[in-house]
């Protein structure tokens, strides 16, 4: 069975096949599927770095660095709309499958530009569903946010207001035309409820496929898990990027109530935002991270972060909005237990039974603060917790299961 993949990353291509630093779940899972016999696989990728190359075929797999090159005026007009280079992206998507003539073609991820090439083949097109713009647009702004103070904070900065009113414009573009490829796809991959319940909205007869994603093979190797230790600091962790969705003001109101408590002696490491990241939300909350014992340490390697998640007491996710994170995902598979907000498709991430209590509200600092004292304080329950994220995240994330379950949804499609 011939497989072409649109992917957001290069996956395995060039120096990511001999590196695995930051090179996501997509490059995990071509590690399970590229030497798989009943797969030929090719992965088609925008690529940045002007080789000029068409195809090429590195281990078994057949790779298309699309390189589209764009003009000052194109550039220019990019920066108003996203259909012109949508329009020179899909032509170079064109020219791939009319090469390799798969039998099923497997899009990674509904907010970019490569599900619209159902439009244009009859080739059964499947998009595999990462996060959704339209969702997240909506929470972009989250308490205590607004366009207009993002507008205010620009005041000096002419140039920084434009940029941002035409971000804000691609940032509506992109959210429609991602309904219109949620609208027009038959096929989809996905993992939790939430993201099942998006394609059910956009494309009632459409047809869902569950497929969890790989994660990072320095986490999957691991023989070191999880285990509770007592120390006389706790160590919380979070891991995630700068983005004010992430709940990083939430992050600093929650430190600085276990501070005022005084009686949790602890250090919260922040695994992706930087100090820099970190200011806007220190001047938003007027809260300074040295004052609340968070540590911000930017970006670090997958085994860095193996390193921090197993030193940590508890790992917390404070998102606003989100699908399946991975660092969740990670956490579990290391066996840690995890409090989290309840959005989006997080609780499908959890078992039945996982203490319900530990999936807090957005936004509620007081809450937050409360269970995390709580876990902390009481063994007990964060082994339970422990034990019943290792069970499901070891289950979940087996590479045996994730193949099947992906060679179940190409077979059938492909019929």
């Amino acid at each position: 069975m011939k497989v072409l993949w649109f992917s957001v990353t290069q996956s395995l291509y060039g120096q990511n096949t001999t590196s695995h630093n930051g090179g996501g779940w997509i490059s995990s899972l071509e590690h399970i599927v590229r030497n798989i016999s009943d797969v030929q696989l090719a992965v088609a990728f925008i690529d940045h770095s002007s080789e000029g190359k068409f195809k090429v075929i590195t281990d078994n797999v057949i790779y298309y660095p699309m390189t589209i090159v764009r003009s000052r005026k194109e550039r220019l007009i990019d920066k108003f709309n996203i259909d012109s280079i949508d329009k020179d992206i899909l032509n170079s998507c064109k020219k791939v499958v009319e090469d390799y003539n798969p039998d099923v073609i497997h899009v990674f991820g509904s907010e970019w530009c490569f599900g619209l090439i159902s439009e244009y083949t009859k080739i059964p097109v499947v998009i595999h569903l990462q996060g959704s713009w339209p969702p997240y647009r909506n929470a972009q702004y989250p308490p205590g946010y607004s366009r207009k103070e993002e507008i205010i904070n620009r005041w000096y900065n002419p140039k920084a207001i434009l940029q941002f009113i035409l971000d804000e414009r691609r940032s509506f573009q992109r959210a429609r035309r991602e309904e219109k490829i949620l609208s027009i796809t038959s096929y989809f991959m996905g993992r939790t409820r939430w993201d099942k319940a998006l394609t059910k909205f956009y494309s009632p007869k459409s047809e869902y496929f569950y497929c969890s994603e790989a994660l990072r093979s320095d986490i999957m190797a691991s023989n070191i898990k999880w285990n509770l230790q007592k120390r006389s600091e706790s160590i919380l962790v979070t891991v995630g990027g700068g983005h004010v969705l992430k709940g990083l003001d939430v992050i600093l109101k929650t430190a600085q109530l276990l501070k005022m408590r005084g009686d949790i002696d602890f250090e919260w490491r922040l695994l992706g935002p930087t100090p820099a990241n970190m200011r806007k939300f220190e001047k938003k909350t007027s809260i300074l991270c040295r004052d609340v014992c968070v540590k911000p340490l930017g970006r670090k390697s997958a085994k860095e972060v193996q390193q921090n998640l197993i030193d940590a007491s508890l790992y917390v996710h404070t998102a606003y909005i989100d699908n399946s994170p991975n660092s969740i995902c990670e956490a579990q598979y290391l066996g840690l237990p995890v409090i989290s907000t309840y959005v989006g498709g997080i609780p499908s991430l959890f078992k039945d039974d996982y203490p319900q209590d530990c999936l807090v509200p957005t936004n509620d600092p007081y809450y937050l603060a409360s269970k995390i004292v709580e876990i902390l304080k009481n063994e007990e329950l964060s082994l339970s917790m422990s034990k019943s994220n290792l069970e499901i995240a070891t289950y979940r994330h087996s590479e045996e299961r994730i193949l099947n379950d992906l060679l179940r949804c190409y077979k059938k499609i492909s019929k």
